[in-house]
């Protein structure tokens, strides 16, 4: 049996080094041929969102991590409505949108969570 890893992102990074950090821990774990699951909540919406003019770097990063292999790239919807905020059209193309009460079952489907 695979351990399936999920990394729960709950805070938005003072700066991008910590983001960066964190991204090169998933993409290690990936290269491991892990299956690996990513989802935004709570303030790190704030890093992905439109309103923010979320950087062409974060974009381009999760573009990498849907490209080498992270199963799923989610966000928590309420954490985005809480904060009035949207995703940019650009991170669509990599994120899907999950319900608050989806979570629970998120993390109890996984072996291994990290929260950040």
């Amino acid at each position: 049996m695979t351990t399936r890893f999920l990394y729960v992102l709950r805070h938005a990074g003072p700066d991008r080094i910590d983001v960066r950090e964190i991204f090169d821990e998933i993409l290690t774990t990936v290269a491991l041929d892990l299956p690996v699951t990513v989802v935004f909540l709570d303030q790190s919406v704030i890093s992905l969102a439109a309103e923010n003019s979320a950087p062409a770097a974060l974009l381009a990063e999760l573009e990498a991590l849907a490209f080498y292999g992270v199963e799923q790239i989610l966000v928590e919807q309420e954490s985005l409505h809480e904060r009035c905020l949207q995703l940019p059209e650009a991170a669509l193309a990599f994120c899907r949108l999950i319900p608050r009460q989806a979570i629970p079952a998120l993390m109890a489907g996984h072996e291994r969570v990290f929260v950040r």
